[in-house]
């Protein structure tokens, strides 16, 4: 373990970079990831020759690399607890039959990713459905062509 620099109140250090606080939507700690509640199978031992399976709560958990880190369960539960409210979209119409289905999410990680990275000029949300609209049709399952 290398030796941790005085920590000043707000930033967060490890040992290659230096964070500051994080997003109030974020669950865990910059350097920690979220791990959702899991079932695990414990292999046979003298105690319990047939092994058992038992339940890891949900926990924020160390990043092994030590850098920060969003993962999908932390992705899903952000989106779920903050965007339904953050979404203030007018329906538009792009052409597009499930189009809308995605303002709450477009919205909130715009949102988020405005605020995280301080942009001068802000990303728009409208940009980002218009940009999705070109690359997937807002079709989940979509595959790139061939050498792209």
């Amino acid at each position: 373990m290398s030796k941790k620099k005085s920590q000043k109140p707000g930033k967060i250090y490890n040992k290659t970079r230096t964070y500051g606080p994080p997003h109030p939507w974020r669950l865990c700690p910059l350097g920690q990831h979220w791990v959702s509640e899991h079932r695990r199978r414990v292999p046979p031992s003298k105690s319990h020759p047939a092994g058992y399976i038992t339940t890891v709560h949900a926990t924020c958990r160390d990043n092994p690399s030590e850098k920060d880190s969003l993962y999908t369960a932390e992705l899903q539960r952000i989106a779920e607890t903050f965007f339904e409210s953050a979404s203030s979209r007018n329906k538009n119409d792009l052409g597009y039959s499930n189009e809308n289905k995605y303002n709450s999410l477009i919205e909130g990680w715009t949102k988020y990713w405005n605020e995280v990275l301080s942009p001068k000029e802000l990303l728009d949300s409208d940009l980002v459905k218009a940009l999705i609209a070109s690359e997937s049709g807002f079709n989940p399952g979509v595959k790139p062509p061939k050498g792209a």
